[in-house]
């Protein structure tokens, strides 16, 4: 197990493990699903598996294991995903820039944003709207 505190600790970070090493047990959750739910909730912000680690009380280190163990991709890899997945539905149903559709889901870097977008649908984001853009939006 890879919990661990630094001393000197506050009793909400030794609750916050203690919750977080059992929560699964009791629930039945995964580790991976553990980060797939903080992930679905935080997706619009820049994040980072160090982040969804910190988030939900376990190490970098172990949180990649499990998730790869669970999930057959990175932490990294899912939650680009789940980024285009978001902005994919974004571009069918509204009139923002494409800027604003990178930004509204996590994204900072326009050009990251459009290579990762392309390399997963193959299409640029315009492209992609203008293919899937729903006739009956005003």
């Amino acid at each position: 197990m890879e919990n661990y505190i630094i001393k000197p600790f506050r009793v909400k970070e030794l609750m916050k493990i203690i919750e977080n090493v059992l929560t699964p047990i009791k629930l039945g959750k995964s580790l991976g699903d553990k980060a797939v739910d903080f992930m679905e909730e935080l997706y619009c912000r820049p994040i980072s598996a160090i982040d969804v680690a910190q988030g939900i009380g376990v190490s970098y280190s172990h949180l990649a294991r499990s998730f790869k163990d669970s999930k057959n991709c990175t932490v990294e890899i899912w939650l680009n995903r789940l980024r285009i997945d978001k902005a994919k539905s974004l571009l069918k149903c509204s009139n923002l820039e494409i800027k604003e559709v990178a930004v509204k889901v996590g994204f900072n870097d326009q050009n990251y944003f459009y290579k990762l977008f392309k390399n997963s649908t193959g299409k640029s984001p315009s492209g992609y709207r203008n293919d899937h853009k729903n006739t009956n939006f005003k």
